[in-house]
């Protein structure tokens, strides 16, 4: 499988092409679509997309952890991520995607 990363440039050109829109245009929808996930994710810790998948705020606690470059003993404070969970719908169509290119 070729390994490139989609980049936000890459989105923008698809949906401007795909909607027939302008590049700014399709720049500012994905902008808004960004921040509305950010900002519900701040607000309620959920955001799920049916056939896509679902992000969620998860509460890591203070742990120990290893400087790489020294080796010595970090203390890794509290902090919060995000988690994404796919749905069964994406993980068969990756599946398959990997299954046909082997």
């Amino acid at each position: 499988m070729p390994k490139q990363t989609l980049t936000r440039a890459d989105i923008v050109q698809k949906i401007s092409s795909e909607i027939g829109i302008s590049a700014p245009e399709s720049a500012e929808i994905l902008e808004t679509v960004l921040h509305n996930i950010i900002d519900s994710l701040a607000k309620t810790g959920k955001v799920k997309f049916s056939s896509f998948g679902g992000f969620e705020v998860k509460r890591q606690a203070e742990r120990m952890g290893c400087n790489p470059r020294t080796g010595e003993a970090a203390l890794i404070k509290e902090r919060n991520t995000v988690k994404f969970r796919p749905s069964l719908q994406m993980k068969k169509t990756i599946n398959d995607a990997y299954k046909r290119q082997q």
